[in-house]
């Protein structure tokens, strides 16, 4: 919380590091079963998604309130993956949107 705004770049970053934790989880459940998301797992998957959604929806909620000076000073901040990688903010939320994406299709297939 700043002292002027109610947000800061910080609080995004730590709903960003949030969702890395419940994605790193969600690897290792899938890693569990052959890295594969099938019915053994998806009960677990879908508890890490619903916390994942609701981390994601206040993030979203948090960068509504920037300016766009903010903005462009947080997608250039550097943040780490759930994968190992170490990324910038604009390039974590691509992987993000396309990983959430592909294990929304997969848990539909199951």
């Amino acid at each position: 919380m700043g002292i002027f705004k109610r947000y800061t770049e910080d609080d995004a970053v730590r709903q960003i590091e949030l969702i890395n934790s419940e994605m790193r989880s969600i690897r290792l459940a899938i890693k569990r079963y052959d890295d594969r998301l099938c019915a053994a797992n998806k009960s677990e998957v879908e508890r890490h998604m619903f916390t994942i959604m609701n981390h994601a929806r206040k993030y979203d909620r948090i960068k509504r309130e920037f300016q766009a000076w903010e903005i462009g000073m947080l997608n250039g901040r550097t943040v780490p993956v759930w994968n190992g990688e170490t990324t910038v903010v604009a390039m974590w939320e691509l992987y993000f949107k396309q990983t959430t994406l592909y294990i929304a299709d997969r848990q539909k297939e199951i």
